[in-house]
């Protein structure tokens, strides 16, 4: 063998190695695509000479088919550079942000190789950095030594305060914008400008991509070092495809190790061709968590019964370690838009049963729309708060502590 030979197959051989690992795990980019459409290509191209070799096929005829072959090839390289840079119908948050790659929803990140979070939690590893330079926007997070975007906690600080603790996910956890923007902290400012007869000190345990089953978990693991007097948990819509793609309580297994539900076998496909993207959801009506529309229902029903569980086991940890309970229920920009929250019969269900507080945020965010259009709270990309919108979130939840007696 040449040593031309011997370098193009080893060039092969690492382009399928590349190829096998993004198609397993669902994760995509544009050199994933590029990988793709050369290792089909490679098969077809090398299936041909093999059977050139076997049928006597002549030359002529072979090289119409390396012809035939390669041209389709192009011409699904330049389908897939324009569905993806063109029409970017079906990019996905990541894409449509700036970054350039697709990642699976059923790819267990919170995993021992991780360099983000801490092996088997969805927290984030203590005093980690990093920097994000969205379309819109850029910001730092940055951890303390408990993996919270949040300054140092001294327990000097929360002495003859109330200790207010909030659990949330990206919105809580202030995506966006600067650490001191995020609402949790500007609820502080809002609570130390307030007359109150005991100052607050806030904690914000908010974790993007969090939901209330980690959040419930890091509360258990987090009481006895706060301890904390108010529990503010931050839900919205979210949380239910959460929920729906990595199980309830039963996500961990009986070592505690976390294992989400099955990926459709197709989803490194999915991650990596556009081309197949359009078909899988014009033709075949899947949705962005690959799940048939007609089976959606539910599966969305099965998760809000699971949300409905882990609130109750809130409620009652709140009882055996005496805190008070406040479950915030916030909107996104197209709930706002639409003037109705799709958790909304959660919240009616267990405003009949709770005895916590429980506030529907979006009440207050209407009573602004008639200065400000909901698109005014928000990244038109990102689709998360900017400023304005966490402070409108933050005045919102101050106002309802104080008029409810949650402090006074």
């Amino acid at each position: 063998m040449s040593k031309k030979g011997a370098a193009v197959r080893i060039i092969l051989a690492m382009l399928l190695t590349v190829l096998t690992i993004t198609l397993v795990l669902g994760v995509g980019s544009v050199i994933g695509t590029v990988v793709l459409i050369v290792g089909v290509g490679w098969i077809f191209l090398s299936l041909i000479k093999l059977l050139s070799k076997k049928f006597n096929v002549s030359n002529h005829l072979a090289y119409k088919l390396n012809l035939g072959v390669t041209s389709v090839l192009l011409a699904w390289l330049i389908a897939e550079l324009i569905l993806r840079y063109g029409i970017a119908t079906y990019s996905n948050y990541s894409e449509k942000n700036g970054g350039l790659f697709y990642i699976s929803p059923y790819l267990v990140k919170e995993s021992s190789w991780s360099s983000v979070w801490r092996s088997g939690e969805h927290v984030y590893k203590p005093n980690y950095k990093a920097f994000f330079n969205f379309k819109e926007h850029s910001y730092q997070l940055v951890t303390n030594s408990d993996g919270f975007r949040d300054k140092e906690y001294n327990s000097e600080h929360g002495l003859e305060k109330y200790i207010v603790f909030v659990l949330g996910d990206s919105f809580t956890e202030g995506k966006g914008v600067a650490m001191d923007l995020s609402w949790p902290q500007l609820l502080a400012k809002e609570l130390s400008a307030a007359e109150l007869q005991r100052k607050c000190y806030v904690i914000n345990a908010g974790i993007s991509g969090s939901d209330p089953i980690f959040e419930l978990s890091l509360l258990e693991k987090s009481v006895e070092k706060y301890n904390p007097d108010i529990v503010i948990v931050a839900i919205n819509k979210s949380d239910i495809d959460d929920i729906i793609v990595r199980g309830g309580l039963d996500r961990y297994d009986m070592d505690g190790v976390l294992n989400y539900a099955d990926s459709p076998w197709w989803i490194g496909f999915y991650a990596n061709s556009f081309l197949v993207r359009h078909f899988a959801h014009d033709v075949l009506d899947y949705n962005w968590l690959l799940i048939k529309e007609n089976e959606m229902e539910q599966r969305e029903k099965k998760a809000m019964d699971q949300m409905l569980l882990t609130l109750e086991k809130f409620e009652s940890f709140a009882n055996s370690k005496q805190f008070e309970l406040l479950f915030v229920f916030h909107p996104t920009l197209e709930e706002m838009q639409g003037g109705r929250l799709e958790l909304e019969p959660m919240i009616t269900k267990m405003k009949a049963s709770s005895n916590s507080l429980i506030l529907n945020l979006l009440d207050y965010f209407n009573e602004h729309k008639q200065q400000n259009s909901p698109e005014d709270f928000y990244w038109p990309i990102d689709r998360h708060h900017n400023e304005k919108g966490y402070r409108l979130f933050a005045k919102g939840v101050k106002n309802y502590m104080i008029s409810s007696d949650l402090i006074n």
